[in-house]
């Protein structure tokens, strides 16, 4: 019940938003690049449930969200997705004198 509500919340005020912004500033806070995002983590959701399926406990949360995060962020820089990732990740990898 309460999370069916709070679903539904959140979808009408989220498309409130997003009507909101284009009616009135002819903005699209959606792209092409926002579909290929939802794709790798749909994809990355998918192979990381193959493969913890049957893994239990702290080992399979602390395992899931590493493999998860194996598959999602490579991908993400790897497609230049975000501009804004590929300077983070060079300044992470300098202070870490990786590069």
């Amino acid at each position: 019940g309460p999370a069916i509500a709070n679903l539904i919340s959140f979808s009408v005020y989220n498309f409130i938003r997003f009507w909101f912004l284009w009616k009135k500033f002819h903005m699209q806070p959606f792209s092409k690049k926002t579909i290929e995002v939802l794709f790798i983590a749909i994809g990355g959701y998918f192979i990381t449930y193959a493969i913890l399926r049957n893994a239990e406990g702290l080992f399979a949360i602390i395992a899931s969200l590493v493999l998860f995060c194996a598959i999602f962020l490579p991908l993400v820089y790897w497609r230049n997705i975000s501009p804004d990732l590929k300077p983070v990740i060079s300044n992470v990898l300098k202070r870490m004198k990786l590069k």
